[in-house]
């Protein structure tokens, strides 16, 4: 074994209890903080989990297609809101103006002409008026439907978090979790990317601490000689490697996972950054027979 150091007291941790030269892909060996016999994490029905995150992936497609396109139409309500009322107004206005012009009208006019004059100007400002009502309604509507939208996905996404918890989906949900915490998009690729670094690292499940980290947290413990963790819950471990991966130094890990299209390019930055992993989760990718 050899050491991969990145910088001093910022959580990083070395190439671990694995070994880090090239294995069969059938025949991988932990790169992480787990040992050949460990229990790592692991989704209770595989094949569920990828229909669920199938599922997840695309809600929160259209979370971040709602989210996105909201502020926009709230600003088309309140635009069109404005609009309507500078309509009634003006109509208002017209509507008083031609009156008071019929009576003050010089002394032996037209009253027919008059009051054809009077038509005019109140006709125009109550097109007016309908058109504000009409684009006000319309963009009203197209508004309350992106916020139904949103909810009902931001709904199903929730129950879906919960029955892959309930349902023993552990490295799913774990993955979903990192994921959300990061900001990034839950996509097949970048769950397939986790699933295949997750089992580089082979980290026992009991440890709440998947991808191996070192980074410490209140209630923590170290368990090898490296400092890998094991921590009290999945909420801290969760917190602690979200701290690793922003502290500077994975910043290639985290434009993958932004970017969310791409497995392979998630496993490769994980190889060529200074997590300690290495190559293992690019065989354990292309072991993946899903």
């Amino acid at each position: 074994m050899r050491e991969r150091k990145g910088r001093s007291g910022r959580g990083m941790r070395r190439a671990g209890w694995g070994v880090l030269v090239l294995l069969p892909a059938m025949a991988l060996i932990a790169g992480g903080g787990g040992s050949a016999a460990a229990a790592g994490l692991q989704d209770a029905d595989p094949g569920a989990a990828i229909a669920q995150s199938a599922r997840m992936a695309q809600l929160d497609g259209v979370i971040r297609a709602d989210v996105a396109a909201l502020p926009a139409a709230e600003a088309a309500v309140q635009s069109a809101s404005a609009a309507s009322v500078a309509a009634v107004a003006a109509d208002a206005s017209v509507r008083k103006g031609s009156t008071q012009a019929v009576a003050l009208s010089p002394a032996g006019s037209d009253s027919s002409t008059n009051a054809i004059l009077s038509d005019l100007a109140p006709e125009q400002a109550n097109a007016a008026v309908v058109k504000a009502t009409q684009d006000l309604a319309q963009a009203t509507s197209q508004r309350d439907q992106l916020r139904a939208g949103l909810s009902a996905a931001t709904s199903e996404r929730d129950q879906l978090v919960t029955d892959l918890a309930s349902a023993g989906q552990a490295r799913t949900s774990w993955s979903i979790g990192l994921l959300t915490r990061l900001d990034a998009p839950i996509t097949t690729e970048n769950l397939r990317g986790l699933a295949a670094w997750i089992g580089a690292e082979a980290n026992d499940a009991s440890f709440r601490n998947p991808l191996a980290t070192t980074m410490g947290a209140t209630g923590a413990r170290n368990v090898n000689d490296v400092g890998v963790k094991a921590y009290p819950s999945d909420d801290i471990g969760l917190d602690a490697t979200v701290r690793t991966l922003r502290n500077g130094a994975y910043d290639n890990i985290l434009t993958a996972l932004a970017q969310g299209t791409s497995a392979l390019q998630l496993v490769r930055a994980v190889a060529a950054s200074p997590w300690g992993t290495g190559e293992n989760g690019v065989l354990r990718l292309q072991s993946d027979t899903r």
